[in-house]
């Protein structure tokens, strides 16, 4: 299937490409996402290089589907910070300093 979709995609454009997890895997019940380098230099064959260091960004309170609040389902560093400053929302993820894990805490 992946290969029909890169067959259609111009390699002149830049691309991407994410889903969102609708039953995520969780660390202390707090929602998380990885954010892995990698660089493509080939289509075909597809040919990736991957940066060995990664983080983990993690939301600002438990995950739940019966909230669709940000500070719990978008864990992107842009949209915590509004939430960093809230007492309620550090007791939920004082395991993360500012809701970061180097790949090595991880």
């Amino acid at each position: 299937m992946i290969s029909s979709v890169l067959q259609t995609i111009p390699k002149e454009e830049k691309w991407v490409i994410q889903k969102y997890i609708e039953r995520p895997l969780l660390v202390h019940g707090i929602k998380f996402d990885i954010r892995q380098w990698f660089m493509v230099t080939d289509w075909n064959p597809l040919t990736l290089y991957f940066y060995q260091d990664c983080y983990l960004r993690f939301g600002s309170r438990a995950f739940t589907l019966n909230d669709f609040d940000p500070s719990i389902h978008l864990c992107n560093n842009s949209i915590q910070k509004k939430f960093l400053s809230s007492q309620q929302f550090k007791n939920e993820t004082s395991f993360a300093q500012g809701n970061m894990w180097t790949s090595s805490a991880f």
